[in-house]
């Protein structure tokens, strides 16, 4: 028999400041001991929105998940993008989950940075270039720049972009297809140098066997 897991629902924040530093920690919190995350982990993840000149850090210090103003010295990976982009994309997709059955393998994607071990971590940190991410919508481009450690990020010029549909990217969410489907499909652009994806990918999620998308 499979034992159902009931949680509290808390109420998404919208603003950035608010998700990251009191609605995030919070929801990881009422979750924990589903999650199995580590107790602390080997860096932070830093959040840097370009409009408002405003950056966010987490790190996870002995299971709690603790956010902080300002790039924190042990920065694992930067997320830079615009206060509206991280709202229709983080605070869209915690909305979305929120509404799903309770799935712990979807949020530890959200935190495998901040999960990794040691080893792992100083893999990504060794990652040059920065990922530029660009999800099409009838009527706006999202763009998100991953940069490992704490180098600049490449904003104009990245050394890798990828680029696809935002229905696309909410298929894989929902495990409808996998990025091979869309890569062969040509729905997946990569362009540019992609050594620092590959580097990011190969250390954020291991040696884990791919997972077959649902009809």
């Amino acid at each position: 028999m499979v034992e159902r897991r009931t949680r509290r629902v808390l109420p998404v924040s919208k603003t950035p400041s608010q998700f990251l530093l009191d609605f995030l920690p919070a929801r990881i919190a009422a979750t924990a001991d589903a999650l199995g995350i580590a107790p602390s982990s080997a860096g932070s993840v830093t959040f840097r929105l370009l409009d408002r000149g405003e950056q966010y850090s987490l790190r996870l210090d002995h299971g709690r998940l603790l956010g902080s103003t300002g790039m924190a010295e042990d920065t694992l990976l930067q997320v830079t993008l615009t206060a509206s982009d991280f709202e229709h994309l983080f605070v869209g997709a915690a909305e979305r989950e929120a509404a799903r059955p309770f799935d712990p393998e979807r949020h530890l994607v959200a935190l495998r940075a901040l999960g990794i071990d040691p080893e792992r971590a100083a893999l990504v940190r060794q990652a040059l270039g920065s990922v530029a991410l660009e999800l099409r919508a009838a009527e706006h481009l999202y763009r998100v720049v991953l940069t490992p450690g704490s180098a600049e990020p490449e904003l104009e010029q990245p050394t890798c972009r990828i680029s696809l549909d935002y229905q696309d990217l909410l298929d894989m969410e929902d495990g409808k297809v996998v990025p091979l489907q869309l890569l062969l499909a040509g729905k997946l652009l990569i362009q540019g140098n992609a050594q620092p994806l590959m580097a990011l990918v190969a250390a954020l999620t291991g040696p884990e066997e791919p997972r077959p998308a649902r009809s």
